[in-house]
């Protein structure tokens, strides 16, 4: 590589770091401004909303979102961006329409008592989805186009304008409404700004003589819904059933750990993906070719499983401590739920990265058998609970669930790219497993404050050369 070369690398990899250090700080801060003006009640209704949004998302604008991605090069590269974009967001619009009933009468199947009419939160949480949708198509884009400085700046700054309006309706009316009516107003700003400057550095590429093709293909997209619904059923769905296992301020401290575990994964997921999957859409550009696609995504699974892994070890260590600093009083004794949300969050990411080898090829039913396993573990689950009247076997059976999903989906997509994922790094993971696991134990059997901080410190260790480690052996095919 040139100097010059070098130096755009470094450059961008320092606007990463710094972005997303911001971008990690200003979700943390959102997490503790809500509760620390929210109380369980409202920061359990909203958690309660906001899974009825999360599966709108995961079934509707993920489909669209991955195929996005997969052709965003190609279009850019002919010219085709911005009819491709306008088509996309009006699909985006179409979908936000329906919504609205769906968010209502799904309230009202879910029994959820609020002050506030269901048709207000219907059409509120309707925004929220629309502008949220057209933020993580358009502003992701400028990372996979290259784009590292506009992506920092438009992230960041629409995390911090949904913060900061937020933050004022949190000191006017500290209600759930008003909070996600406030969210969604930054996401709108945000989403206006970025897409217009996407706009106009699309229409500077010349049009070549490709026609744009089709924006939302069926072939794709049903069985990428069918695999991304699993995903929401195996990873998301017992968020909105475990309600039935406590009452609602209870749920409001469910809601504030698994927040916070799950703020921390997709930093993680975000970070992470900054750096691997611009290399790993570029070096495939519009090739399927099997062979390719193969040995790009053993290498980028296998990196990703590994740095997932690790990531996951050192959260629990730190959970406890995080859970104090970053939750307000009222949300301290959050942090069992902080772990089982580690735990849910860190294998929905190994199981979309799992599952990434079966998108790159376009044949997504490759990976579809294994999803029935959540939906065997939560309707079991659900039922085992509700008839031993115990959330521990309701939790039990939904873990035990992701661990088989994961094993049949890895065997499943290794047999369709016919290469097995190689993780790098082991001998770190496995130092940092029993540290983790012993740190945890000292939280749960009240040891002293210095043996935890001994373990957490040496986990600290382990994690740091693990990711040095990483660094040296990572590789994509190009």
């Amino acid at each position: 590589m040139s100097s010059k070369g070098q130096s755009n690398a470094k450059t961008a990899l320092a606007y990463t770091i710094a972005g997303r250090i911001f971008q990690i700080g200003v979700g943390l801060g959102t997490l503790k401004v809500q509760t620390h003006y929210l109380s369980k009640e409202d920061v359990g209704e909203y958690g309660l909303f906001l899974n009825i949004a999360t599966l709108l998302v995961f079934v509707t604008f993920r489909p669209l979102n991955q195929y996005f991605n997969r052709r965003l090069h190609e279009w850019f590269e002919s010219g085709n961006l911005p009819p491709a974009l306008k088509r996309l967001i009006g699909i985006q619009f179409i979908l936000a329409l329906a919504s609205v009933p769906v968010i209502a009468l799904s309230a009202r199947i879910a029994a959820i008592h609020t002050a506030t009419p269901i048709y207000a939160w219907a059409i509120v949480w309707a925004c929220w989805y629309f502008f949220n949708s057209v933020f993580n198509t358009v502003i992701p884009a400028f990372n996979l186009l290259g784009l590292k400085k506009r992506w920092v700046v438009h992230n960041s700054a629409g995390l911090a304008l949904g913060l900061a309006i937020a933050w004022v309706a949190a000191l006017f009316k500290p209600d759930a409404f008003y909070w996600t009516a406030a969210l969604a107003l930054g996401f709108l700003f945000s989403s206006i700004i970025a897409s217009a400057d996407l706009f106009g550095i699309a229409r500077n590429v010349h049009c070549g003589s490709k026609p744009l093709g089709k924006v939302a293909p069926w072939g794709f997209l049903v069985p990428a819904t069918l695999a991304i619904a699993g995903t929401w059923i195996q990873f998301q769905s017992f968020r909105l059933f475990i309600v039935d296992f406590m009452p609602l301020a209870e749920y409001g401290l469910f809601t504030a750990g698994y927040g916070l575990a799950a703020g921390l994964m997709a930093a993680f997921e975000g970070l992470a993906a900054q750096y691997l999957l611009p290399f790993f859409y570029a070096g495939l550009g519009d090739r399927a070719d099997g062979t390719l696609a193969g040995k790009q995504w053993g290498a980028f699974a296998g990196t990703m499983i590994t740095l997932t892994s690790a990531t996951c070890l050192i959260a629990f260590a730190y959970g406890p401590l995080l859970c104090n600093f970053l939750l307000s009083n009222a949300f301290q004794n959050a942090w069992p739920y902080f772990f089982l949300g580690i735990f849910m969050e860190g294998t929905r990411v190994i199981s979309g990265t799992t599952a990434l080898g079966t998108h790159v090829t376009m044949q997504v039913h490759h990976s579809l058998r294994s999803y029935l396993v959540g939906i065997f573990a939560i309707t079991a689950g659900f039922l085992l609970g509700h008839l031993l009247g115990s959330i521990a076997t309701f939790t039990d059976v939904v873990v035990t669930g992701c661990i088989i999903h994961l094993v049949i989906l890895t065997r499943d997509v290794s047999r369709h790219l016919n290469i097995p994922i190689q993780l790098p790094s082991l001998r770190y993971l496995m130092a940092l497993l029993p540290v983790a696991a012993g740190s945890v134990l000292c939280v749960i059997l009240g040891f002293s404050i210095v043996a935890q901080g001994i373990l957490i410190a040496l986990a600290t260790v382990f994690y740091l050369l693990l990711l040095l480690d990483v660094n040296s052996e990572f590789s994509l095919v190009q």
